[in-house]
């Protein structure tokens, strides 16, 4: 068996018995009779004896029954005492009043998740663990962070962003900060170190990978490294990490001992976490067991959990099937741009002079990212003329989908990255004032193979323009 369709396999069949293990428990723990319940188990025990080329998409649509039957016999507002029965379902026995007695300020599946995500997904060797909430969205995540920085007063000075920050960041961050915000080009460690001296900010957002034209990869290690060394003043680093997830660990370049850095981690669990189910929206923020920010309160005051039925829609954290899978994306990654790039730079008449992306030689920042096992899952066509460029990226989607279909090829118009299939999208089309428009291509998880017929629509495609 080909070594993809090998991880494939096993991914799958991680999702099936997941869940499957987890209907069982709820029938068995519950002892509930329920025709529905009954059906989805015998759908999942039909996929894990016979997998064929369906068994993603049935695993996909049962995902969302399976939430709502685990969540089925829970209250958002569960009792914690009662005098002959109880409103707390599945939950009877486990709730504690006024401290987990209302969903909207916390619950049971939210936290048995983040322990789960902690212990998977987190490295942090010799520290005591992290703290971590899961949140509706990864922009909840991300205005959760902000307000509860300037609640409890840690956001007492300037404040500084990359300028490749993710554009609905910098529109909130320009619209709460106005005057004390300033950015700075994140790829260049001594500008950005330079600025932070003068300016001596508060705190600091960065984005691991950035979802823009450049797709910025600043070399986190060195400035998180002379950020902790050369600070004056408590600053706080929130970091977004969607774009490199679990392949990108921030403690490991935080030091051991105290200083006056603190970092709050934040992500969308849209992309890589739903292992391509693409369920429900979610994020999550983690930072060190002893923080100053207030963050579970804050997110409890906010309302802006992650709902039960959500969270018991996502996977169950898995490090190795996840990492596996990203690997695969950076292995079509790698092979699309090179080829893709090679080919723009021979064919003159293209509209597209190269390609963007972190992992080809070329790119600005390859003296550190060339070491880096992920480069991200997405790449950019960068255009000759800025002149119309609207059109040319609707055009090239246009003739990219019909070519995929006269080839029998998938391929998808979408937007979002971290799926199974390959999706072509005009990222940040609304966004002139923060984010210049521009085309991204999203790699899938599929075979090289595949791969390599998704190479050729896409330079025919260019050839055509």
């Amino acid at each position: 068996m080909e070594k993809n369709a090998r991880s494939e396999c096993d991914e799958l069949l991680f999702l099936c018995t997941s869940a499957l293990r987890r209907l069982e428990n709820f029938k068995k723990n519950n002892k509930i009779s329920s025709k529905i319940l009954d059906e989805t188990i015998v759908a999942y025990q039909k996929i894990e004896q016979d997998f064929d080329n369906s068994s993603a998409e049935k695993l996909r649509e049962l995902q969302g029954i399976t939430a709502a039957i685990l969540a089925s016999t829970d209250w958002q507002s569960p009792s914690y005492a009662h005098s002959i029965n109880s409103k707390a379902g599945s939950q009877t026995g486990k709730i504690d009043g006024t401290i987990n007695d209302y969903k909207r300020d916390r619950h049971l599946d939210a936290e048995q998740y983040e322990r789960a995500f902690r212990a998977s997904y987190i490295d942090a060797p010799l520290r005591l663990p992290p703290n971590v909430l899961v949140t509706s969205s990864g922009m909840s995540a991300f205005t959760t962070i902000l307000l509860s920085l300037q609640l409890d007063g840690m956001i007492d000075g300037p404040v500084v962003a990359g300028v490749s920050t993710y554009f609905e960041s910098k529109l909130i961050l320009e619209s709460f900060c106005r005057e004390h915000l300033t950015y700075v080009d994140e790829m260049d460690v001594d500008a950005l170190l330079a600025a932070v001296k003068k300016i001596q900010p508060s705190v600091i957002f960065l984005d691991s990978l950035c979802n823009t034209e450049t797709i910025a990869m600043p070399d986190l290690t060195r400035i998180i490294t002379r950020l902790a060394k050369e600070i004056t003043r408590p600053t706080t680093l929130v970091l977004d990490n969607t774009g490199l997830s679990i392949m990108y660990q921030p403690l490991k370049d935080m030091p051991l001992v105290p200083s006056k850095l603190t970092l709050i981690v934040f992500e969308s669990l849209n992309k890589y976490h739903q292992f391509g189910l693409d369920r429900v929206t979610g994020g999550v923020i983690w930072t060190s067991a002893i923080s100053s920010c207030r963050l579970l309160l804050w997110r409890m005051h906010f309302g802006t959990i992650m709902p039960d039925a959500s969270v018991l829609a996502l996977p169950e954290p898995n490090r190795a099937l996840l990492e596996n899978r990203i690997l695969r994306m950076q292995r079509n990654a790698s092979y699309l741009t090179a080829i893709i790039d090679e080919h723009l730079r021979v064919q003159k008449k293209s509209p597209f002079s190269h390609v963007v992306y972190p992992g080809l030689p070329t790119y600005t920042g390859y003296d550190w990212t060339c070491s880096k096992k992920f480069h991200g899952s997405f790449f950019v066509l960068a255009p000759k003329s800025h002149q119309s460029k609207i059109v040319l990226y609707k055009k090239f989607i246009r003739r990219a989908i019909a070519l995929a279909k006269k080839h029998r090829v998938d391929l998808v118009a979408g937007t979002s990255f971290g799926m199974d299939t390959t999706r072509v999208y005009l990222t940040a089309l609304h966004a002139d004032k923060d984010t210049q428009p521009f085309l991204r291509i999203s790699v899938g998880t599929e075979s090289i193979a595949t791969t390599k017929k998704l190479a050729q629509i896409f330079i025919e495609t260019i050839d055509q323009i």
